[in-house]
């Protein structure tokens, strides 16, 4: 990982996971409420930045930035040797050699900042900016990288938004747009809460700390099985002309072969649905 600080409020972040070379700005503010569903995907059901939400029974209205969001919810948490070491064993599960390199590439993507304070501290190295940077790092990093693929994702929600799916023939986008929606798919409150449920208590072991990293390595592995199958899945433009308009949620993505599974069922087939506005969807089938 590279910082190159640029100007009072932000500082370049160059990085490279799962072989793909990025740039993000790191705002230098910690922010406290982080986002796992993009404020800009729920604008077209927005009017004036606020949206109706029901929850708990309750219809209300809220502005953008207060939905879909949970305090420091991507903080990053330090890993143990033992949690290392098990994520590598889900990695090691995959048979494709490509995959399991990409994946365990995310471990040290994840684990750069506290190597970094581990460093300075080998040294003796101790000064106040150096760690409110460091004190930075760990609130934001994860929050401001999914920032940087959903900002190259804009383009995907604006061809949808005129029926032009040619993006699905072209090898390199194709494989961007399917990291994104995976993204979109492992990044929740939902799932994590669903993982965690599933999962149980491990004893000693911090399975949220786990899940962090490895919600990219599923993004990752679901992402590249779609690229490899793509001639048997298609994307299809759903038009509701009805007067019931299509609503989101805090899942966006929806598997819908998982629809009334249990947390112990693990679903056989995948289609994702993705509502765009409230008359228009997207099917990945």
């Amino acid at each position: 990982m590279l910082v190159k600080q640029c100007y009072a409020s932000g500082t370049i972040i160059y990085v490279m996971p799962c072989g793909k070379f990025w740039s993000f700005e790191l705002n230098l503010q910690k922010k406290k409420k982080q986002h796992f569903v993009w404020r800009k995907y729920l604008e077209p059901w927005s009017e004036t930045d606020r949206i109706y939400c029901l929850m708990d029974g309750r219809i209300f209205k809220s502005g953008l930035m207060g939905v879909g969001q949970e305090r420091y919810f991507y903080k990053l948490k330090e890993l143990t040797e033992a949690e290392i070491k098990i994520i590598q064993a889900f990695i090691d599960q995959d048979k494709r050699p490509l995959i399991r390199k990409l994946n365990h590439g995310w471990i040290d993507f994840f684990n750069q900042v506290f190597k970094i304070r581990d460093l300075l501290d080998s040294y003796g190295v101790s000064h106040p900016e150096v760690d409110k940077m460091l004190d930075v790092l760990v609130h934001n990093f994860e929050e401001d990288f999914h920032g940087r693929i959903e900002s190259d994702a804009i383009k995907f929600l604006e061809m949808l938004y005129r029926k032009d799916l040619s993006f699905y023939d072209d090898e390199n986008e194709l494989i961007d747009f399917l990291f994104f929606i995976c993204q979109q798919y492992f990044r929740t409150q939902n799932i994590d809460s669903k993982v965690q449920a599933a999962i149980g208590s491990f004893n000693g072991f911090n399975i949220d700390a786990m899940w962090a990293v490895l919600r990219h390595t599923s993004a990752t592995s679901v992402g590249f099985s779609l690229y490899q199958d793509r001639a048997n899945f298609r994307p299809v433009l759903i038009d509701n002309t009805s007067n019931i308009p299509f609503v989101t949620g805090d899942q966006p993505v929806i598997n819908t072969h998982a629809i009334g599974l249990s947390l112990e069922e693990i679903p056989s087939e995948l289609e994702f649905y993705y509502p765009l506005t409230p008359k228009l969807a997207l099917l990945l089938t």
